[in-house]
């Protein structure tokens, strides 16, 4: 886990040891960040304090992943204007 979350750029050192106990505070900061790599202007919930907090946050962060991915594989697959599929 540490050496993809360095190979992809986060800024801080993680270790396994960070998860041997729920760690929901270091989760959040990791999912903050990817989104932000990718849609700085994306709103992310800054507030985890509580249970309610932390499922808003989590489902932020699905949706932003699966709206991204869906996006990145219409992409892909649709004609590009001038090249029709044949």
């Amino acid at each position: 886990m540490s050496e993809i979350l360095r190979g992809i750029g986060y800024p801080r050192p993680v270790s396994i040891e960070n998860f041997r106990s729920p760690n929901f505070p270091l989760v959040a900061d990791i999912g903050r960040w990817l989104i932000n790599q990718y849609e700085p202007k994306t709103f992310v919930p800054e507030k985890c304090d509580t249970e309610q907090d932390r499922v808003a946050f989590i489902r932020t962060f699905a949706e932003f992943m699966v709206c991204s991915f869906w996006q990145y594989i219409t992409n892909i697959d649709a004609p590009q204007k001038g090249n029709p599929i044949p």
